[in-house]
């Protein structure tokens, strides 16, 4: 048969299959990409868990900040506790917000589990230090330092510029809570207000 009568049929002439070599070629290229879609893979993993615990670090904050802002300015006793979480507002004024426990500020613990809620704890607001057993809070996931501060500041009334007294509260949240090493993160807020 000639070369024309096979073109006239549809076969080509010298036509050939892949060779080893271009499979293997074509094998590794789709190898290398799911080697690296799975490394991408571990890392969105990674980045949605730290985001998730960012998600709760920050509803524990605002939580926090909730319950101070919610609580009742005038009590039956001299001391102003918030209802939720029992923090005691300061009595004295602070000489500047509340940036650490140097700043005259009252400093408070609250231990939160995953869900998020507060733990109960064998003794309240002490921190956790590799000195204790991991029994006073087992189940804790989060820890919320709360510091808090009153403060003075001049505001308007109807008969002028009058001082007011108002509150500064610093919340950092972290996770882990049971480390005595960095925590693998933490969300710091910081908010002013007045209680009524």
């Amino acid at each position: 048969m000639n070369k024309v009568g096979e073109r006239a049929r549809g076969l080509k002439v010298g036509a050939s299959g892949f060779s080893l070599i271009e499979t293997v070629i074509a094998i590794a290229v789709i190898a290398v990409t799911f080697i690296g879609l799975i490394g991408l893979l571990g890392l969105g993993v990674a980045n949605d868990q730290a985001s998730s615990q960012q998600t709760v670090a920050n509803n524990i904050a605002a939580s926090i900040l909730a319950d101070l802002r919610s609580t009742p300015a005038y009590t039956t006793t001299t001391t102003i506790v918030s209802p939720r979480f029992g923090i005691t507002f300061p009595t004295t004024v602070a000489t500047s917000p509340p940036l650490t426990t140097a700043d005259n500020a009252n400093l408070y613990y609250l231990y939160f589990d995953n869900s998020p809620n507060v733990t109960p704890n064998a003794v309240p607001y002490i921190p956790y230090t590799s000195a204790q057993t991991s029994s006073v809070v087992p189940t804790a996931v989060y820890v919320a330092n709360v510091y808090i501060s009153k403060i003075e500041s001049i505001g308007p009334t109807l008969t002028g510029y009058l001082p007011q007294t108002m509150y500064a509260a610093r919340v950092v949240v972290s996770w882990p809570a049971l480390t005595t090493t960095t925590p693998a993160g933490s969300v710091d807020v910081i908010s002013q207000f007045l209680i009524h």
